[in-house]
């Protein structure tokens, strides 16, 4: 008998479930729509969001970088994955070009820093050369050696982002492109160095008679990169550059010279 009776109230439900969904059922529509969604995908894109650039254009003027230009505009980097500098360089295709070199990877590598940073994206691993590279601009280098040294960007949205490259002629910009909440705003970046002067090295050169000369070094720098909102500045990392002190060759005094000048007396 109460087989019976569950039986009867199942069907029962089943006979009606229409009429709910017709005339009493917005909230069981809704509740329905809400599961699907979470279920379909971690990556559900929510009505409130829309396509947006990340970062500012920063331009491509690199003759290799023009070259690669349509593989950095299919780049992606997936919610909470990590791009590596290496392996997208392993994977770039066999088009019977040659492959860019370190130093061109390098100059990639900063696009994508200075740009990521913008994005929210986070540094991972990333080391800078000893001396700033004149083609480098400060807070955005590093120092890149294939098989050896990576650079690395690990995006922390719940969305993937991915690189956009627009070609006007001889000329390429590059920026960071996703699906974020609609109020988003890119991140303020500032860069802040402080410059040690290098001084003087003053040497004897025995193979100057007259006139000396000098070669110049550089000074050292301290440079901090900074994450700028409403509450204050959050430090991202900071790089440091030695002091190279100017080499003064002076000519060599001889001994007689010397014991002159220092007496006073005449020649």
């Amino acid at each position: 008998m109460k087989r019976l009776f569950k039986f009867t109230l199942l069907v029962a439900m089943v006979m009606w479930l229409p009429t709910l969904i017709n005339y009493g059922g917005q909230g069981l529509r809704v509740l329905a729509f809400e599961e699907l969604s979470v279920q379909s995908s971690s990556q559900a894109i929510p009505s409130s969001t829309e396509a947006l650039s990340l970062s500012e254009k920063v331009s491509l003027e690199n003759d290799a970088m023009l070259q690669w230009a349509k593989q950095l505009d299919e780049l992606v980097i997936q919610a909470g994955n990590v791009f590596s500098l290496d392996q997208w360089f392993k994977e770039l295709p066999d088009n019977g070009q040659a492959k860019p070199a370190d130093t061109d990877l390098e100059q990639i590598g900063s696009i994508l820093l200075q740009t990521g940073l913008q994005a929210g994206l986070e540094v991972g691993e990333r080391a800078t050369h000893s001396v700033l590279p004149a083609t480098a601009e400060p807070g955005y280098d590093l120092e890149f050696r294939q098989g050896e040294q990576d650079f690395t960007l690990r995006n922390p949205h719940n969305y993937e982002v991915s690189g956009k490259v627009e070609v006007h002629g001889g000329q390429a910009s590059f920026q960071w492109m996703g699906y974020g909440p609609s109020l988003w705003k890119k991140k303020e970046i500032t860069v802040e160095v402080e410059e040690f002067a290098q001084g003087d090295l003053k040497v004897e050169d025995h193979a100057l008679v007259t006139k000396g000369r000098t070669i110049p070094g550089y000074p050292g720098r301290l440079i901090h990169v900074y994450a700028v909102s409403d509450g204050g500045k959050e430090l991202l990392y900071q790089n440091y550059y030695a002091p190279q002190a100017n080499l003064v060759y002076e000519p060599k005094r001889s001994s007689e010279a010397t014991r002159i000048g220092e007496s006073g007396g005449n020649p």
